[in-house]
């Protein structure tokens, strides 16, 4: 496993294999055409010249996806390309549990789009984002669970409410809606490589593992594999199923259980998502667990820039790719390991804004 210290470890993974994407190009395509709909526009995608200097890399692209759809956070991608292609002119219930940032996403739509929705929050959530979610007209309540038992929750309530639940985890006899999701998060992936980025190394945030499964998929299908970069995950220390998963290296999905307590909430996922883990399984380089600080220590990064770096507003799920890079830049065993050097350009995706964490 090779652990690099106390704040981090990283285990590079020792297993292959192919996997079935769960959504093709045209879905994606359509995707993009429903985001446009309700008015999205592509995210910025910014260069940092000052802190690759300082990091000894030749370039660090962070695609700011702390606004999307008026939302904080990438979750309005897959929210809005599934509600809107499963939605029709009648009234319906949609369901979902949440640690945040993709109830508010569900709430938007089915506001937008004429709908009703119903949102439960894992044990311990901040009650500010809970009002955010109630002031969208959604009905939503904090339960005594951890989050992956109150997606089991949310999935019951919607089968006997004859609702529909919106999830991006995939399990046994639920897997179309979250395609759907996955095909939105796609997107980002088609915006970036259409700027002409390509980077030799790729941060990614893993929960349930359905935004890093669904960013490589689309980069596999519009890029081809003979010009991947190394796709690296980086989870909390609390709730690491990727990482705990790939240090197993027995080709089995590990669940993690307990309070799954970290200032990452919308990370705090214990188990992954069936769709995911076949592709993190055969296409990830490496995974890192790491602790809340490191997290912190990414949004300060990115709130207070070097030089002419822009200031990009950042929650702690979307600044843990960056103070993860910044810790393991100072270690030549780990620069190595991932080969980092002065050649390396390193994307990272700010997945969320600030909004709730200021």
């Amino acid at each position: 496993m090779g652990e690099v210290s106390g704040l981090l470890s990283l285990c590079l993974n020792r297993m292959g294999g192919d996997a079935a994407f769960p959504f093709d190009l045209t879905q994606m395509a359509g995707a993009s055409r429903i985001l446009r709909l309700y008015g999205h526009v592509p995210t910025p995608l910014h260069d940092l010249p000052a802190l690759v200097k300082r990091l000894g890399l030749q370039k660090i692209l962070v695609k700011d996806e702390s606004l999307v759809l008026g939302l904080p956070a990438f979750k309005a991608r897959g929210v809005f390309n599934a509600m809107a292609s499963l939605a029709d002119s009648c009234q319906k219930l949609f369901v979902a549990a949440t640690d945040g940032n993709h109830g508010l996403a569900l709430a938007t739509a089915a506001r937008r789009m004429g709908h009703v929705a119903r949102i439960f929050m894992p044990k311990g959530s901040p009650v500010r984002i809970q009002q955010a979610i109630g002031e969208c007209e959604a009905i939503c309540e904090i339960t005594e669970w951890n989050y992956d038992d109150t997606v089991r929750f949310a999935s019951d309530f919607a089968q006997k409410e004859n609702g529909i639940l919106v999830q991006d985890t995939a399990w046994s006899g639920y897997e179309q809606i979250p395609a759907l999701i996955m095909a939105g998060y796609g997107t980002m992936a088609a915006e970036i490589l259409e700027t002409g980025a390509r980077p030799t190394h790729v941060f990614l945030q893993a929960g349930v593992g359905s935004f890093a499964s669904a960013f490589i998929a689309a980069y596999v299908m519009l890029a081809g594999e003979q010009s991947l970069p190394r796709f690296i995950c980086v989870e909390p220390e609390a709730s690491a199923c990727v990482f705990k998963s790939i240090c197993a290296a027995d080709g089995k999905s590990h669940p993690v259980k307990g309070e799954l307590a970290t200032f990452m909430n919308g990370l705090a996922c214990g188990e992954q998502s069936s769709l995911a883990w076949p592709i993190l399984r055969g296409h990830l380089f490496a995974a890192c667990s790491c602790v809340d600080s490191l997290a912190r220590r990414g949004m300060e990064l990115l709130a207070n820039p070097q030089g002419k770096d822009p200031a990009i507003d950042s929650g702690p799920s979307g600044a843990v790719p960056i103070g993860a890079l910044e810790y393991l830049s100072q270690s030549m065993e780990s620069r190595a390991r991932l080969g980092l050097d002065d050649n390396s350009t390193v994307l990272l995706i700010n997945t969320e804004g600030s909004r709730f964490f200021r």
